[in-house]
Formats: structure tokens, C-alpha cells, sequence
């Protein structure tokens, strides 16, 4: 028997860490070893129909657990800042795992518990969007609204996508590095407009951009172009949340680690010390839920 049956076979928690890009499942038990079971597409309940969730627990999920069920199901989830939208994932997995503990939070509270577990501080999450709370190391006591990425999600991957994109059509970019977008790109900028319109996830294709600016961040209107929006994160979400002082600064997510030396640039000419910066959250938040058994 494999250490995974071996584990299916008695109580073990599966706790899953949704993002709009990607979803990692992870099973583990009160002190036992953890396996990553699987990552599968991401869902965000705000832009993706909750049909698609269904799929992925029946098609993906239900065959990896080999038809058995976890005691405690804990759902993490970008866009379930609201209980509407809690309750309408708790749904779809409580009637997949009936015999489950099911527990569904946000994406910033799983930020909260895998960097600061029970210590009161300050988290920031820029991945695909954007977000950040202040902390009391119990629960999320002040946020702000992100609004997504058609009215913000600031320093995000769809914002620096979106910034890139109205930069390269308005002409701003030199001929070279113009080109450069337009190859990877794969079609004029002519003709981005109407393609942009016309694609059914623009935020996914905004995104996807974030690997080209990676790759060409030594171009100075890319490098300022990173600056911009991390400075408008600062400025229109952190900065209502906390001031600059000696609370504990951390932050999660693909952006924050891919640009992580950009962004701490930043935060210092506002003030801010940064204290942890990690891309992925999930063996921490198996840490906390193994000490909170």
C-alpha cells in the first residue's frame, strides 16, 4: 500500500488553495506526512461559473481521494471575501464530501494564517489580483475592497498586464521593444483592441503577460512600468489599511515573488519594511492547521 492509501485510509485533512490561475490540493493529517495530491485549474467564483467547480471535485478531485472522504475539508479561495459567495462553494463541496467538516475562506486569510499563523500583522497578496488586510492573528480585522481587475487589483498580474498592453498600443514602448511585444504577442497592436474585446478571459491573457515582463524587466519602461503599479498598490490599498510602522509586513503570491527585489524598492521609499515575501502558501498553511489540531 503507498503512503497516499496508507493516508486515505483514516482521517486526514484536505485543504485546497484556490487562486484564479491555479488550485493546489493538499492532504495531510494532525502530525502526520502531507502530500500534495494535485494541482488542477484555478476558480474564482466572481469569473468562473460554479459548474466548473463541480467538474474539477467529480472528474479530478473525488477520483485522487479513491472514493474515500476527508474529516475536514478547508476551501481557500480568491473572490470568497463575501459569505454569498462562501456559502456557494461550501455548497458544491459539502454535496460532493457529505460526510466532511467543509470550511471555505478567502485567499487573504489563507495569506494570513501561512505567513503570520497566530501573530497580529500586516499581509499583502499580488498574484493574478490584488489584496492586502491588517491582521489581529485571529481574523482579518480591516481590508480593502480589490475590486478585481476591471476597476483595480493594483500591482497585480492583470494590472501590470493591462499597463503593458495600453503602453504598447498608445506607441509609448521604442521600436525594439515594441517588436518584442508584438512577437510575443502574436498579433499587431492594431489589431489588440478588438482581440482584448473579444476574448472570453481577458484577465487570464493579462496575466500570462507577466512571464514576458520577467523576461524584459531590464528594459527601463518595464522596469517603471513594475514601479507604477506596485507604487499604486501602495498607495490606494496599503496605505488605507497601515501606515508605516513596526507591525509586521508580509506578503504571498507570484508577482510579489517574481519581483520581489522591485517590490521591496518600493515599499522602502514609502516607508514600509517588509518581513517575508513566498510565491506559494501551501506547506505553511499545513503548519498552521498541524498546530491548531
Amino acid at each position: 500500500m503507498s503512503q497516499l492509501s496508507q493516508a486515505l485510509s483514516s482521517n486526514y485533512l484536505l485543504i485546497a488553495e484556490a487562486g484564479a490561475t491555479k488550485t493546489s490540493w493538499i492532504l495531510t493529517k494532525s502530525h502526520g506526512k502531507s502530500f500534495r495530491l494535485k494541482e488542477t485549474a484555478g476558480f474564482n467564483p466572481n469569473y468562473h461559473q460554479i459548474s466548473e467547480l463541480e467538474s474539477l471535485i467529480r472528474d479530478e478531485i473525488k477520483l485522487m481521494l479513491e472514493g474515500n472522504q476527508p474529516e475536514r475539508l478547508i476551501f481557500y479561495g480568491a473572490g470568497c471575501g463575501t459569505e454569498e459567495k462562501k456559502d456557494l462553494i461550501r455548497n458544491v463541496l459539502q454535496l460532493a464530501f457529505p460526510l466532511s467538516r467543509v470550511v471555505v475562506h478567502s485567499d487573504l486569510l489563507a495569506a494570513a494564517h501561512g505567513l503570520l499563523g497566530n501573530k497580529a500583522g500586516v499581509v499583502g497578496l499580488l498574484g493574478t489580483g490584488s489584496n492586502c488586510c491588517h491582521y489581529n492573528g485571529t481574523d482579518i480585522v480591516k481590508n480593502v475592497a480589490s475590486l478585481g481587475y476591471l476597476l483595480g487589483d493594483e500591482g497585480s498580474g492583470t494590472y501590470i498586464g493591462k499597463k503593458l498592453l495600453i503602453s504598447w498600443i498608445r506607441g509609448e514602448f521604442t521600436a525594439e521593444l515594441s517588436q518584442k511585444v508584438e512577437n510575443h504577442i502574436g498579433y499587431p497592436a492594431e489589431q489588440a483592441v478588438t482581440r482584448f474585446y473579444s476574448d472570453k478571459t481577458p484577465n487570464k491573457f493579462l496575466s500570462s503577460l507577466i512571464p514576458f515582463v520577467k523576461e524584459n524587466i531590464h528594459f527601463l519602461p518595464i522596469q517603471k512600468l513594475v514601479e507604477n503599479s506596485f507604487d499604486d498598490f501602495i498607495s490606494i490599498q496599503l496605505k488605507s489599511i497601515a501606515k508605516p510602522s513596526n507591525d509586521k509586513l508580509c506578503f504571498a503570491g507570484s508577482v510579489a515573488w517574481v519581483f520581489q527585489e522591485i517590490l521591496i524598492r518600493q515599499l522602502s521609499r514609502h516607508g514600509y519594511h517588509v518581513d517575508r515575501i513566498e510565491k506559494e502558501l501551501s506547506k505553511d498553511l499545513v503548519k498552521f492547521h498541524q498546530g491548531t489540531e
